[in-house]
């Protein structure tokens, strides 16, 4: 099959690896001569890495030609890609939850028989 059989869509980006790297690069828009693209490295065994190329690849998907330039959600720089996994690898922090009356009653039961209240 060649490209000519299945032509390439707009917002496609090229992917290969090099060495223990995933190369991703994201073809500038069209409109002018210079049509640039920009080049980003993953780590195939960084989860987040995995996580922000599906999110780029679905921004690309439904972003618009304009919205296809180099600095955008769809065409992200190197710094952008950084930012993005940061996040990604962040942690959530714990939710506090608030006993409940019962449990407290339970607790303050349990340290009376104690002896602690």
């Amino acid at each position: 099959m060649s490209p000519l059989d299945y032509p390439l869509p707009k917002h496609a980006a090229y992917i290969w690896t090099n060495g223990d790297r995933i190369i991703v690069t994201f073809p500038g828009y069209e409109g002018h001569d210079s049509r640039r693209f920009n080049s980003v490295t993953l780590r195939p065994d960084d989860p987040a890495a995995l996580k922000t190329l599906w999110a780029i690849l679905q921004s690309r998907a439904n972003a618009s030609e304009g919205e296809r330039k180099i600095g955008g959600a769809a065409t992200p720089t190197r710094g952008m890609v950084e930012e993005m996994m940061k996040r990604y690898r962040a942690k959530p922090k714990p939710q506090k939850s608030e006993p409940s009356p019962e449990a407290m009653a339970k607790a303050e039961k349990i340290l009376k028989e104690l002896g602690l209240l």
